[in-house]
């Protein structure tokens, strides 16, 4: 499964750490880790490489959709078996977005911009089970242990914009999750651990008053949220203790959640600095979308908006266009292109000329081919950041 997790606020706390040590029992020999630190790291790269082989091994769906705004559908029934894995369950998702082509109006409701639901019933026990880095084969993890894990997520929002044109999300999100991984895990140089991961909660939250709702996150950042790991010696003493937002493992689906979100989502600490300035230009963009203003033009399958000194709610002012190509001139079904050219001035260290381009192939998903600010090339960092 390639990750690109939604929300990413990954500041983790480290409960003791013990210097390096053997490990020994249960008839395998492991290099302690050198710190909490890397023990979370072989705990969450083994556990996304056991994910993905869990789905390679399952009957799996996943149905894109040709509407524009459509989550893919997923729909995964997990029946793996054989000597060293039994791994039982299914695992479904599915989602629309919504939101206006012209932009919110003042004073209107938009009901349902966003609807996602997850619902997963995964148990597994592993003896001896080699998986591998689905981008690096070298890399390897043997797990023996226990999985455990139950989770129904359903999340609506709905946009009031008031008289002045300012949009407020409502609506709720429902979650239960009862999650426990209990696993030994031995990498590739060795060096490994008994991990335990266990989160139990159950959340209804009101979307118009619960903190941080807004319409780039209508979870609420729920999956920051932070789950406890504990690492042993396959004896049984515990070496560190340690916390991993749930977005950091793969099993609550942030991927498939975050997808409602694109580029221009919540964000966290995890950018390095070209990151953070796009994230800020994606959502000053962002607000000047939802907003009247902007001009928009349509020439045979070519939509553009331009924006001639536009100022939006946070004052920052847009000069350049946005451009969206359609494979017809009905303008319906997935972009084929699309062109970002635009003077951004307000924001710290402006002013910014921002330039994204990319194309789309089919049922693929979009390919970035050029991000510039102020002539920098900055394209892996815009395709390596977390939405």
């Amino acid at each position: 499964m390639k990750r690109k997790s939604y929300f990413l606020l990954a500041l983790f706390s480290v409960g003791f750490i013990l210097g390096c040590s053997n490990l020994t029992g249960g008839g395998s020999d492991l290099d302690a880790p050198t710190d909490a630190d890397e023990a979370k790291a072989i705990y969450t790269d083994a556990s996304n490489a056991l994910f993905d082989a869990i789905e390679s091994n399952s009957k799996s769906l996943r149905i894109h959709s040709k509407a524009a705004q459509a989550l893919p559908e997923m729909n995964m029934n997990v029946n793996w078996k054989d000597d060293h894995v039994s791994m039982t369950g299914t695992i479904s998702g599915s989602g629309t977005i919504d939101f206006p082509e012209t932009g919110f109006e003042a004073g209107k409701t938009y009901n349902n911009v966003i609807v996602m639901s997850v619902d997963v019933d995964l148990d597994g026990t592993m003896t001896e089970l080699e998986v591998a880095d689905p981008n690096d084969a070298s890399k390897t993890y043997t797990i023996t242990g226990t999985i455990s894990h139950t989770m129904n997520m359903d999340n609506t929002m709905n946009i009031e914009v008031d008289g002045a044109g300012i949009p407020k999300p409502t609506g709720s999100l429902s979650v239960t999750i009862d999650l426990e991984t209990e696993y030994t895990v031995k990498r590739y140089d060795g060096v490994g651990a008994k991990f335990v991961l266990t989160f139990s909660d159950t959340k209804n939250l009101d979307l118009g008053t619960a903190p941080g709702a807004s319409q780039n996150d209508p979870t609420c950042g729920y999956f920051a949220t932070e789950a406890t790991l504990k690492a042993y010696t396959v004896d049984g003493d515990l070496i560190y203790t340690t916390k991993v937002p749930l977005e950091d493992t793969p099993w609550v689906m942030s991927e498939f959640m975050g997808g409602a979100m694109g580029g221009g989502g919540q964000g966290g600490i995890e950018d390095n600095a070209n990151q953070a300035l796009i994230r800020s230009l994606l959502g000053a963009l962002d607000k000047s979308r939802m907003a009247e203003g902007y001009t928009e033009t349509v020439v045979g399958s070519v939509r553009t908006r331009t924006y001639t000194n536009y100022i939006n709610s946070d004052t920052i002012t847009l000069d350049g266009t946005e451009k969206t190509t359609f494979s017809s001139a009905e303008l319906t079904g997935d972009p084929v292109a699309g062109a970002i050219d635009i003077n951004f001035t307000g924001l710290s260290g402006g002013p910014h000329q921002f330039i994204l381009e990319m194309t789309k192939n089919g049922e693929l998903p979009p390919e970035y081919t050029k991000c510039t600010v102020n002539g920098t090339d900055m394209l892996n960092d815009y395709r390596t950041m977390k939405p």
